[in-house]
């Protein structure tokens, strides 16, 4: 068995490759994150409009950083209430004080990277009435004053359709953290998991400033990066630590605008050893111990990232990197300690592995460094590229990334052609009760021609290069090789 990365340059390269043609490039990145920004901005509109919410829809994760392909990867939905503010301090002068809810940030006796919601004042606003009526049924009174829970639901911002394709099954998961999870069922693929989780906007610059004013040694994140990121919003998201005194009345502090926009910045070469990682995590690791998920993943990548110099970060050398990743993920959870990249103070192993799953997640990440470049046989997607003829292969990522446009391609027309269509009745309200048949008709009819004559993002290359029929018949083939793959 290999040690370390001794197989030949031309394997590690060819690892690389396969990731690259899997669609984990920096160009397609870009274009991922161009698509999924427009569809929070449309989804934006309509909890504005249409269920007159004052919320804003951010899309998250592997999603929102560009790095989710296909079917692989779920939703992640942050619906951030603007009727409420929270502050690290509190004056009838502060800037935050323009809504009608305020809560003051009180960290005193709670975890690193955590905080108890302290009411400010509270006051009747038109368009948020039933918000703020659920916000005074969850407080809290505690040695005088009043504290928010986080056990409650504040919002009704999606519905609950159980019919045609958007039949669905709702499950509230513990597990899951602030995340409400949808699972929509899709035919012919694996189902879609949608995170949905509630965020309060925060004006707490002293934990950014902490992270931007840290010594760096080797240039990332750049000066024009960190600017960016302290114009960015904090949130809280409600969820607290496990078994803690005051469990139900804390919420997590959440910068995840400023970690998907580190995200954004990487290079291609740390894009792939990214979604490499994720990838044999999600099936090597995470199967142990659930607390190892892809936010450890992320957090690690960080660490190194910031520790290592920008022009190590290269297709020849991207197996090196990968063995020093594992390594140092074998590290954190040899220790059970991997500080939180923007709050260091935070260990985010500190009580998550027990020492039988500590145990089983060294020999296996023993097992991988040892296995070289080929380990990354272990994920699924590079092992079909080597394990079934080229042309069967290209067919079947054919099939998912033309499943992925015709889905995309609802959410991408120009918003006056979108308006136009809407004006119509071509596309509403009742999609949700549409079969995949009847919305494909729409989409093939309607919707192609829009994205072959404006091709936005210029993502939809299959759409735009192919007759009706030919997509028809390769998704019908892909339904097929689908099905078979497992026999």
């Amino acid at each position: 068995m290999a040690t370390g990365w001794n197989n030949s340059s031309t394997s590690t390269h060819d690892y690389y490759d396969a990731l690259e043609q899997l669609g984990y490039t920096k160009t397609m990145s870009e274009k991922r994150v161009k698509i999924y920004n427009a569809i929070a901005e449309n989804s934006t509109l309509f909890c504005r409009r249409s269920k007159r919410k004052n919320i804003d829809v951010l899309i998250l994760g592997s999603r929102g950083e560009g790095i989710g392909i296909w079917g692989n990867s779920d939703v992640d939905m942050l619906y951030v209430q603007r009727c409420v503010k929270c502050a690290d301090s509190y004056t009838r002068s502060n800037t935050m004080a323009n809504a009608p809810v305020l809560f003051q940030l009180e960290f005193e006796n709670v975890e690193s990277g955590y905080t108890m919601l302290r009411l400010m004042s509270i006051e009747y606003s038109r368009n948020d009435k039933q918000f703020i009526r659920n916000i005074q049924n969850a407080l809290v009174q505690k040695n005088g004053y009043h504290y928010l829970r986080n056990d409650q639901v504040f919002t009704a911002a999606v519905d609950h359709h159980r019919e045609g394709i958007a039949r669905q099954q709702f499950v509230f998961d513990d597990t899951t953290g602030p995340a409400r999870k949808i699972i929509c069922e899709l035919p012919f693929l694996d189902n879609l998991s949608v995170d949905r989780v509630l965020a309060l906007p925060c004006s707490s610059p002293s934990i950014i400033n902490d992270w931007c004013n840290r010594k760096r040694m080797c240039g990332w994140p750049s000066k024009d990066l960190l600017d960016k990121v302290k114009d960015l919003d904090v949130f809280v998201v409600p969820v607290g630590v496990r078994e803690s005194v005051d469990e139900v009345l804390q919420w997590r502090i959440s910068v995840t605008l400023a970690e998907q926009t580190l995200v954004h910045s990487f290079s291609d070469t740390q894009i792939k050893l990214y979604a490499a990682l994720k990838m044999l995590t999600k099936h090597e690791l995470h199967p142990v111990c659930e607390n190892v998920s892809s936010y450890v993943v992320k957090n690690i990548i960080f660490w190194m990232i910031e520790e290592t110099p920008a022009e190590k970060f290269t297709r020849e050398k991207f197996g090196d990197c990968l063995f020093h990743l594992l390594k140092r993920f074998k590290k954190c959870v040899t220790w059970r300690y991997l500080p939180n990249y923007m709050l260091p103070s935070n260990n985010m192993l500190k009580n998550r592995i027990y020492e039988k799953e500590r145990v089983e997640l060294i020999y296996r990440l023993d097992l991988m460094i040892e296995e070289g470049s080929s380990v990354l046989l272990r994920c699924p997607l590079v092992r079909e590229m080597t394990g079934v003829p080229k042309e069967i292969f290209q067919q079947r990522i054919i099939f998912l990334e033309l499943a992925e446009q015709a889905a995309l391609s609802l959410f991408c027309i120009p918003p006056s052609q979108f308006k136009i269509l809407t004006q119509r009745k071509i596309i509403h309200k009742s999609l949700f009760y549409l079969t995949v048949g009847e919305i494909m008709k729409i989409v093939l009819k309607h919707v192609f021609p829009l994205i072959r004559r404006y091709n936005p993002f210029e993502y939809f290359r299959h759409v735009i290069s192919m007759e009706d029929d030919e997509i028809l018949r390769r998704l019908f083939e892909g339904v097929f090789l689908y099905l078979q793959k497992d026999e």
